[in-house]
This record gives C-alpha cells, sequence and structure tokens, in this order.
C-alpha cells in the first residue's frame, strides 16, 4: 500500500504541474555555502504570539519567508523550531490542508511544553508562485538557505532570551533544512529532520519523484549531486546532537539512501511510505517529545 500511494501522489501531481516541471529553466546556481552569506535577513522585533512577515532582498529576487509563533510558554522553556515540507500551507491550520504542523502539533490533547517557532520558507504564499520559482534552481536553493539563515536568526533569539535546549526539526523538505542547518551552522542543541536528509540529490534524480523534473537534469547528474548533496560538511560535526526519523517504504525520501548518508548516528524508522508518513503525526509528535525529555 505505501509503494502505490506513493506513486499515485507523484503521477497525480505529474498531471497538475503539466509541464512546469522542477528546474526547467535553468539548473545555474551558486553552491548553499555562498547562498548563506548572501542570505541577509533580520528579525522584526518579536513581541508577542503571531504570524511575522519577513521582506528580503536577495541576488535571487525578493523573497518572502515568514514565521509563526505559535506559542511562548515562557523565556526558560524549551523552543522547538518547525519547517514545513514540499508545497504545505504552514500557516493555514485545518484538518484538511496540507499542513504538517498541525497534524504534529494540534491535534492531541494537551500542549507542548515549549516554545513552537514554525516557519514559513519563500514562495509559500500560493501555489502559482511556487509553480513559477521551481523553474530555477537557484531560486529553489535559495528558498531553502533563506529558511535556514532564518531558522539561525531564531535561535539566537531564544538563546538570548535563555531557552533551552533549543531544537531543528522539520519534514521531507524541511528535513533537508534541519539538516542544512546542522551542516552549516550546528548551533541548536538537537536536530530531528523527518523523512529528510543530507542527500537530496537522490530525490530528482533516481526516486520515482524524477517525472517531476524536466527530464534534460539527468544529463547533469554530477553537477546536481554537487549541488544539492551535503554529506561532507553534515558528517563533518561529531556531536551526537542529531535524531533522524525515516520512513522504511519511502519511495521519495529513500530509506537505504538516507539512512547511509547519517552514519554513525542512529536513525528511527516507521513503517509507513512517504505519504502514508506525512500523515503519521502521532508519532512525529513522540518522537520530538522523547528528545526534549532527553535533552
Amino acid at each position: 500500500m505505501h509503494f502505490f500511494l506513493d506513486r499515485i501522489t507523484v503521477k497525480s501531481t505529474t498531471l497538475v504541474l503539466g509541464k512546469k516541471k522542477f528546474f526547467r529553466s535553468s539548473i545555474n546556481s551558486p553552491g548553499y555555502k555562498t547562498l548563506l552569506e548572501e542570505a541577509e535577513l533580520e528579525l522584526p522585533s518579536i513581541k508577542k504570539e503571531g504570524i511575522y512577515e519577513l521582506n528580503v532582498n536577495n541576488p535571487a529576487g525578493p523573497l518572502d519567508p515568514a514565521f509563526d509563533l505559535v506559542q511562548w510558554k515562557g523565556d526558560h522553556f524549551p523552543t522547538v523550531i518547525y519547517h514545513h515540507g514540499n508545497n504545505e500551507k504552514p500557516f493555514k491550520y485545518k484538518a484538511w490542508e496540507k499542513n504538517s504542523f498541525y497534524k504534529i502539533f494540534k491535534p492531541r490533547q494537551g500542549e507542548l511544553e515549549a516554545n513552537l517557532f514554525n516557519l514559513r520558507a519563500p514562495f509559500h504564499q500560493s501555489f502559482n508562485l511556487y509553480l513559477e520559482k521551481i523553474a530555477d534552481l537557484n531560486q529553489f536553493l535559495t528558498m531553502l538557505t533563506t529558511s535556514t539563515r532564518l531558522i539561525q536568526e531564531l535561535i539566537n533569539f531564544s538563546r538570548e532570551k535563555g531557552s533551552s535546549p533549543i531544537i531543528v526539526s522539520g519534514i521531507s523538505l524541511g528535513g533537508w533544512v534541519t539538516c542544512l542547518h546542522r551542516a552549516f551552522y550546528n548551533t541548536a542543541d538537537a536536530y530531528l529532520p523527518l523523512l529528510g536528509g543530507p542527500r537530496p540529490a537522490d530525490i530528482f534524480l533516481d526516486s520515482i519523484y524524477s517525472r517531476l523534473v524536466n527530464p534534460a537534469v539527468s544529463k547533469h547528474r554530477e553537477e546536481i549531486e554537487t549541488k544539492l548533496n551535503f554529506t561532507g560538511d553534515f558528517s563533518r560535526h561529531q556531536e551526537d546532537n542529531v535524531f533522524p526519523l525515516l520512513a522504511l517504504y519511502d519511495q521519495i525520501i529513500r530509506y537505504e539512501v538516507q539512512k547511509d548518508a547519517f552514519k554513525p548516528h542512529p536513525v528511527a524508522t516507521i513503517n509507513k511510505g512517504h505519504t502514508t508518513g506525512f500523515l503519521a503525526g502521532k508519532a512525529f509528535r513522540e518522537h520530538i517529545e522523547k528528545v526534549l525529555v532527553k535533552e
């Protein structure tokens, strides 16, 4: 069932995208390090819970990241900074919306005893805007690195308030961002990538998701792997501060590929695929709570 649903999901998405496939215009882009250096942003003054919009100028064009301070329990409580997956509606807190934050943090009785930040990556205000931006690899990677930079600013804010521990987590694309932050900053106390890892080139080159990518990209395999994967930067950190959770039957973020990229760190698993795994909010919540208690 898990294999089947992943394939059906990709097939239906292929129909929706039509010719508007990933990286159809260009695969030219600087690497993560350069993009992170270019991702200059400044937090607004955070006074209370609520949504904060940011306007960021960048060589790739204007960007529109945002975050929702969903819950502030107090200065000395733990903080969880969460990042959504691909093409979610991160601030639409309804059961029928594509919103992993809601599935993980909202349905269960009782509040998580932590401060909660929920991010919105650039280009996620509308599906049409997102389709426009994924045409260009530079825009796509700029989206990821802008989110990564925003996480760093929120960590700085939380540290100044006295919060501890600080945990970064995210699902799918958000798991990618979580790993990116550890690779290039490593300033959080713990990282919990969910259904995501530091070897994302596999998604676009070899998984069933490659059907959503401009076919010409496959001719530039080495270049795509160099630009998207970051296992070297990720593995240079020796701290036992990463607690990944992968789905055993995932056909998009493939378990066998990503688990090797996490070595020597152990990987928790769920008996799901990518599509069915996305619905496993309770399992993700329990994983986060377990690490919170440990830290």
